[in-house]
């Protein structure tokens, strides 16, 4: 509103001009004032304004080319400084024991701590060192003849399964055959002799063998003295068969 002009008469014209131009009169005061208080605020935030970088060593370190408000720490006295745009300014003075000591303290840890290689390195010593034990072991487990029996052989034929030890001994077995028992033997009857042929002879006697009839009718039982190739085998019941039950035999004795 532009200003109105008082005249020399004292009416009621008159004092309504002044009154409306005070009221203008204060609203430009304080635009003018709102003004300067927001630039003077966005000045003292931009010099104030502190943008912490990595510390350094001494202040002959501060780089030459920073931007206003970059803040770092001198490590040899403590200090403070902030850049202004023009030159590092001393802003504050900070007692860095405690902190030198934390960071020595970690350093410390962090020296301690195994690193990737070093532990790959100790995987590779233990492996190496449990490949040899185990190596060792075995050198002695089959080069000692006499303490520890292992298996030297094992296999199976038409006449069995068999396996052999290093201590010399022998085992055979096998369900060779069936019989009936239809042969009056007294009160009970028998089958006809069959024969059993080891799977693997045996070296020498004697020959220990076992048989039996898979029912619970039956019973088998050896014929003679076994012999280092074979054995003689009956099956006997109480009362006459004719249905036919497996035999089952198993043998053991020397094989060297």
């Amino acid at each position: 509103m532009p200003q109105k002009i008082i005249g020399t008469q004292w009416n009621r014209d008159t004092r309504n001009a002044i009154n409306d131009n005070d009221t203008e009169l204060f609203k430009a005061v304080n635009n003018i004032s709102g003004k300067i208080t927001d630039e003077i605020y966005a000045e003292i935030r931009s010099d104030v304004k502190l943008d912490w970088k990595e510390p350094v060593n001494t202040v002959a370190d501060l780089p030459s080319k920073a931007q206003a408000g970059e803040t770092r720490m001198a490590r040899d006295t403590g200090k403070v400084y902030r850049y202004n745009g023009l030159t590092w300014v001393e802003i504050q003075q900070i007692n860095a024991t405690a902190i030198t000591e934390v960071d020595e303290r970690l350093q410390g840890l962090i020296a301690t701590k195994e690193t990737p290689e070093g532990a790959q390195a100790k995987a590779n010593a233990a492996k190496d060192s449990a490949l040899k034990a185990i190596g060792d072991l075995e050198t002695k487990i089959y080069s000692d003849i006499n303490e520890v029996v292992k298996v030297v052989e094992r296999g199976s034929n038409a006449n069995g399964e068999y396996i052999r030890y290093s201590d010399g001994m022998q085992y055979c077995w096998a369900e060779p055959f069936s019989q009936t028992a239809t042969i009056a033997a007294g009160n009970i009857y028998r089958s006809e002799l069959q024969t059993w042929t080891y799977p693997k002879p045996f070296a020498k006697l004697p020959v220990s063998v076992s048989a039996q009839a898979l029912s619970y009718a039956r019973w088998a039982d050896i014929s003679g003295r076994p012999g280092r190739e074979s054995a003689s085998i009956y099956q006997y019941g109480y009362t006459e068969g004719t249905s036919t039950y497996t035999t089952s035999v198993s043998a053991f004795g020397w094989w060297k």
